[in-house]
């Protein structure tokens, strides 16, 4: 049996011409978008620039107006259910909280996939529970309910249970906005790791540009529903793409630990040399 947080083999996923509408309004305009295997990609734009829209559109919560999106090859509409499910797992930005549901119930409900007619945990399920929560550090209050809980700590209880589908490809709409930031720096290092260590392909729709330029092995920029520029974080990262995505001037400098980039605002200035309030 392969040690809990493995992924289940190499996964693909790709948006082919990929448009979706609300109503009349286009939030997606044509996407195409390979997501590189085995790394961690940051999906960066905007709010209502479509890189949530994108994020469900992959996941199989949204159908396209047009275009597809391929797992493994194939059209994603066309698979069985519980099959995606151990392919791919999404963690949303609001998902909905069971009532009394606790720490221990909830993660393990990241092994619906696995399980067989009778809904019965074994050895392997029990493993992979226990370790997504020793991962994420909600072993301690494993018989709590999650409504009792801090943000942060519900948020980690998702992530956990997102972590025991033990899927190849974990998608994660805003994963650290409910944290504080020694969270949400221990977050994006442990999906780091599961990315560089175990091979998982790892998607984020993220608002911190500088947390994803830190932590991103790939990005890809959105504006007004369009991909404005994709590739390695080095190479698309730039003073010019932010200021043409974001429509703001930045200075950037170079972390001199990580060699990344990290941008800096440029903000207005009166004549006398300060900030303009």
């Amino acid at each position: 049996m392969p040690h809990p947080q493995e992924p289940a083999g190499t996964a693909t996923l790709t948006a082919r011409d990929v448009t979706f509408s609300y109503g009349k309004t286009e939030i997606l305009k044509r996407v195409s978008a390979a997501i590189a295997p085995g790394r961690l990609t940051a999906l960066v734009g905007p709010n209502g620039s479509g890189k949530s829209t994108l994020l469900a559109a992959l996941a199989r919560f949204l159908s396209p107006s047009s275009g597809t999106v391929e797992l493994d090859g194939r059209p994603i509409l066309s698979q069985p259910t519980k099959a995606v499910a151990r392919r791919l797992a999404i963690l949303p930005q609001s998902p909905p909280m069971p009532e009394g549901i606790t720490v221990f119930e909830l993660v393990s409900r990241g092994r619906y996939p696995h399980s067989g007619l009778l809904g019965l945990w074994s050895a392997a399920d029990l493993a992979a529970i226990d370790h997504a929560m020793a991962m994420t550090g909600v072993g301690d209050f494993a018989d709590r309910p999650v409504s009792g809980l801090s943000g942060g700590q519900r948020q980690r209880c998702w992530i956990a249970m997102a972590l025991a589908q033990e899927t190849p490809i974990l998608l994660l709409d805003e994963p650290t906005s409910a944290l504080d930031l020694r969270y949400q720096l221990e977050i994006l290092a442990l999906l780091q790791n599961l990315s560089r260590r175990h091979g998982r392909t790892i998607v984020i729709a993220m608002h911190d540009l500088n947390l994803a330029a830190s932590h991103a092995d790939q990005m890809v920029f959105f504006r007004q529903g369009v991909v404005h520029g994709a590739g390695a974080t080095g190479d698309v990262c730039t003073a010019a793409a932010i200021e043409a995505v974001f429509d703001v001037a930045v200075d950037v400098f170079v972390d001199p630990r990580t060699a990344r980039p990290v941008f800096v605002p440029r903000l207005p200035v009166t004549s006398e040399g300060g900030r303009d309030d």
